[in-house]
């Protein structure tokens, strides 16, 4: 039997409390591939949009020193 996913309606405070929450179990900010529903996120456009900034500037203002560190790690795995 099929069985159905549970439609998440997000709000920009909910979004918020996902990311800081997967923040706290994982120390890092969350990749573009992360931001799902299996791990508890709401996609990375849904974000966006209910926040009317990108995850980048997001990251920026709340986590500046998680941003860089995220920034050094794309560069690293581009190299």
């Amino acid at each position: 039997m099929e069985q159905k996913r549970k439609y998440i309606s997000w709000t920009k405070e909910g979004a918020v409390e996902a990311v800081e929450a997967f923040i706290g179990r994982h120390g890092r900010l969350p990749v573009a591939r992360e931001m799902n529903r299996q791990n508890g996120l709401p996609s990375r456009r849904t974000f966006e949009k209910l926040m009317a900034q990108t995850f980048y500037e997001f990251g920026q203002a709340r986590h500046p020193d998680l941003a860089q560190k995220g920034l050094e790690r794309q560069r690293q795995s581009i190299l």
